[in-house]
């Protein structure tokens, strides 16, 4: 039986932007203090924390740099993080790690964190975001579902809309959990999918104008409930009236490279008149 399925309770998905063209970066996680999950839970010596690879086993080189349990305020930073895969172009991609934490004391044994207390001071280090906690759909959000489009599809099957205007953002979802493949080890009595390594969005006009960098929101995008993918996309006055491309990319901790699609619509909405 693996150590996370042993004696752990809990785990969390943290994303991190690398807005470098690294393919080795450090990682600062700061923990909310508004995370009752975690400081609910934690040791209050902060000994049974584990921070592992997107695959949920790896685990990472790392260090509590901060702690006040009372307080609840803590900095957690990973140093020298090999990105995997690499299937995607490194520079401004979503990366995913996992921290473990809650170790069950009445299972036997002791925690497996291993911290190394000499880690020399960050480098330019890429800060994260932990994943957001609830349900899109219950929520409201607008939420796509993964899959792959039939044989023969010359459009996205999905449609998205949103209303356009001056610096109008717009978060939506993409449930990806159909197209995870299952594995048969376990995680606190839970059968796991596969990971999410990393992902890059991209949004081109139907004239084939790559328009990513003006209207993609790269710091938004993250794991929202394992299982989603929450992205977001700004419009311009430029964008009032057309249609979009969105291309979804998505790269498993088992290599595997899956692309969705979807139609945006942007249309601007204008004041009824008398």
């Amino acid at each position: 039986m693996s150590w996370y399925n042993s004696n752990y309770k809990f785990r969390e998905p943290v994303t991190a932007f690398n807005n470098t063209s690294a393919t080795t970066v450090d990682i600062e996680l700061v923990i909310p203090s508004d995370f009752p999950r975690f400081w609910d839970n934690v040791a209050s010596d902060n000994d049974d924390v584990v921070i592992t690879a997107s695959d949920g086993q790896t685990k990472l080189d790392f260090q509590v740099s901060s702690w006040n349990y009372a307080n609840k305020t803590g900095t957690i930073k990973i140093k020298g993080y090999a990105l995997p895969n690499g299937q995607l172009s490194v520079s401004g991609k979503i990366i995913a790690v996992y921290m473990y934490f809650g170790f069950d004391d009445g299972a036997g044994g002791s925690p497996t964190s291993v911290q190394n207390t000499n880690l020399a001071a960050l480098s330019n280090a890429i800060t994260s975001t932990f994943v957001e906690v609830g349900d899109p759909l219950r929520a409201g959000a607008q939420v796509l579902t993964a899959a792959f489009e039939p044989p023969g599809q010359s459009a996205p099957a999905q449609v998205l809309y949103a209303p356009g205007g001056t610096d109008i953002k717009t978060n939506f979802f993409f449930d990806v959990r159909p197209m995870l493949a299952a594995r048969r080890q376990l995680f606190n009595g839970s059968l796991l999918l596969e990971e999410i390594d990393t992902f890059d969005f991209l949004i081109h006009h139907t004239d084939g104008t790559d328009l990513t960098s003006s209207m993609v929101l790269e710091s938004e995008g993250r794991i929202f409930n394992p299982g989603y993918i929450r992205l977001g996309f700004q419009t311009v006055n430029t964008h009032n009236a057309d249609n979009y491309l969105i291309t979804l990319k998505l790269v498993t901790d088992t290599g595997r490279l899956l692309e969705f699609y979807a139609t945006l619509k942007v249309r601007k909405i204008s004041a009824p008149t008398a």
